[in-house]
């Protein structure tokens, strides 16, 4: 893992953590007026805002079927598909 990339399994907060580094980036980007690259980090936003929602969708789906485990087995590896 590179550095000032989150490990998902170590940390809970993992999207809100990733918002914030996304948010702090943006607003660099933004302060030097690189508007492509602004535009590239907010495709990246979008495309994780995306993979989470997915990922809460299944695991709600999965839970009232009482399979949170397998649900939980089957986000590890989307993750590390990722």
């Amino acid at each position: 893992m590179k550095s000032g990339e989150i490990d998902f399994f170590k940390n809970e907060n993992h999207f809100s953590d990733r918002v914030e580094a996304f948010r702090k980036r943006y607003e660099k980007l933004d302060n030097e007026g690189r508007i492509q690259e602004k535009k590239r980090l907010m495709t990246k936003l979008v495309l994780l805002n995306r993979q989470f929602e997915k990922r809460d969708s299944y695991l709600k789906m999965l839970s009232r079927k009482g399979q949170e485990l397998k649900a939980k087995l089957k986000i590890a590896r989307l993750w590390d598909l990722s």
